[in-house]
């Protein structure tokens, strides 16, 4: 087996194990075991459990990978492989009963992401890419849809917790929503994005974009056949903010929305 390919067995079971961690502590009661980290975003035990669980896991099979995590920040200091991880993203629906949450484990090597698992625990899917062998759904390879007009299309959308990127989402919602079939937020941008490589929706928006929200997913839209670009229609990189992904058929007018 080639490292690449137990790298990737380490996501897939990484993200399964801590996922189903997730999924037996959602049917829980209610308890007041959250934190505000801003005003529009919270952290539960269960994050920092997930988390853990994925940490560990990692620094066993890689000890010496670079991590780059949602609740930890980055651990380590060799950057050639860089995993990042979101052991619970949409933690806010989790707490309120609302069961779209997934987590995420991404691998970059030398800042390019070379693959990625996302995984949903109450619908069980696994969402799998790595780079040059597509995008598979429970081991099935998908494509994005074949949507051609804007006026046919269903897209979803998220944002960072910052005014600006909030301000910045509710001007795109007031003019775009119109225009589509359907606009609406779901609460998980790695599911989003799994979805729109999937062909189940047409084109995702997140201004103010954070990397362990999306790692996986862009590099699923990418290896589905999509386009993920920044606002300027530039190349989406680890670096970027702004993030529009699209099945690639709808991206030219869906920029010049934006």
């Amino acid at each position: 087996m080639d490292d690449l390919s137990r790298r990737g067995l380490t996501a897939l079971d990484l993200a399964r194990r801590a996922g189903k961690h997730v999924a037996s502590r959602f049917f829980e009661p209610p308890t007041a075991g959250f934190r505000f980290k801003s005003k529009h975003e919270i952290a539960t035990a269960v994050d920092l459990e997930a988390e853990s669980m994925i940490l560990e896991g990692i620094k066993s099979s890689f000890p010496n990978d670079l991590v780059l995590s949602e609740e930890s920040g980055v651990i380590g200091e060799r950057e050639e492989f860089m995993w990042i991880v979101d052991p619970l993203d949409g933690t806010t629906n989790f707490h309120v009963g609302n069961p779209v949450f997934t987590t995420s484990v991404a691998l970059a090597y030398r800042g390019e992401i070379i693959l990625g698992a996302t995984y949903h625990p109450i619908l069980d899917q696994m969402f799998y890419v790595e780079k040059g062998k597509g995008f598979h759904v429970n081991g099935e390879r998908r494509v994005v849809s074949r949507v051609s007009r804007l006026e046919e299309a269903f897209i979803a959308f998220c944002h960072g917790t910052d005014p600006k990127s909030v301000q910045k989402m509710i001007e795109i919602y007031a003019t775009l929503k119109p225009r589509c079939v359907s606009l609406r937020q779901m609460g998980s941008a790695s599911f989003e994005l799994a979805l729109l490589a999937s062909g189940r929706i047409d084109a995702f928006i997140m201004p103010g974009v954070r990397p362990w929200d999306v790692a996986a997913g862009v590099l699923m839209v990418r290896e589905a056949g999509g386009l993920v670009t920044d606002f300027s229609g530039r190349a989406w990189s680890l670096k970027g903010c702004d993030l529009m992904a699209s099945n690639g058929l709808i991206g030219d007018e869906l920029l010049q929305v934006v």
